[in-house]
């Protein structure tokens, strides 16, 4: 653990990572004057569910990484696999990857909503209608608006915004172990995601797409609750983390072996 926090420091006062959280909080600030006034609830809502945000998120989230990612069959970390073991190394260095990820992901929407708070409202009439309006969208967060938990609301749609970038970055992690190009392993997590959504879609199952583990709407799949409705998501994310980690442990360790 602490190796994994010394990674995640360190990894915070680079360049890269600052610009990550810029162009994170760029495309999201495009999102929110598309949308032009509103109050924060609404605004966050709508730029989660439409914008450029949502398209460019994935890459932006492997951004601070992808440099390292591509060079993983370096000396250092050849070295690293072998001092420490194959399996605790991948284990810590997936998870700071991924917690970098997040974060730089997730800092961005933070940022603006901090600055979007001195003008604009935390929630307003307009956007009260929307859970009016159109509850089976709204279903797995309507809870929290009838209990007035804005608050609650905001902070769980930016951990879900941390939980994409985490689980994408781990996905790019499980890449970077058979390819090394950079532009192969910060766009191959999108189309791998992209793809296990349509299978999901095909099946009937749920109306599901990257960007639904962003906004949150599950359209087929209605929560009377944000506890059921957020256990499906993490419950997901759990699943992309223990598949990516078997395969780089298995695929590593097998390079290790024949190398």
């Amino acid at each position: 653990m602490r190796k994994v926090l010394l990674d995640v420091f360190y990894s915070v006062q680079t360049r890269g990572f600052w610009v990550a959280v810029f162009l994170s909080a760029a495309a999201f600030m495009e999102a929110v004057l598309a949308e032009g006034e509103g109050d924060l609830l609404y605004l966050y809502t709508m730029s989660m569910s439409f914008g450029i945000f949502t398209v460019a998120a994935s890459c932006i989230a492997v951004l601070p990484t992808v440099r390292e990612l591509s060079s993983y069959k370096g000396s250092i970390m050849k070295y690293n696999l072998l001092r420490s073991g194959t399996s605790r190394y991948i284990v810590g260095k997936a998870i700071s990857i991924s917690i970098i990820g997040g974060l730089a992901l997730m800092l961005g929407p933070a940022i603006s909503l901090i600055v979007l708070s001195f003008k604009n409202p935390l929630v307003s009439e307009a956007f009260l209608d929307i859970y009016a309006l159109e509850p089976e969208l709204n279903a797995s967060f309507s809870n929290l608006v009838r209990a007035q938990q804005y608050q609650l609301f905001l902070a769980i749609k930016l951990l879900m915004v941390f939980m994409y970038g985490f689980s994408i970055n781990m996905i790019a992690f499980a890449v970077s172990t058979c390819a090394k190009e950079s532009f192969v392993i910060a766009l191959a997590p999108f189309l791998i995601l992209q793809s296990a959504t349509n299978l999901l879609n095909s099946a009937g199952t749920a109306y599901v797409k990257p960007a639904t583990y962003l906004h949150g709407y599950l359209l087929r799949v209605p929560f009377d609750n944000t506890l059921g409705f957020f256990g499906v998501i993490l419950l997901t994310h759990v699943v992309i983390f223990g598949i990516c980690l078997t395969a780089s442990i298995y695929i590593i360790g097998r390079r290790l072996k024949y190398a």
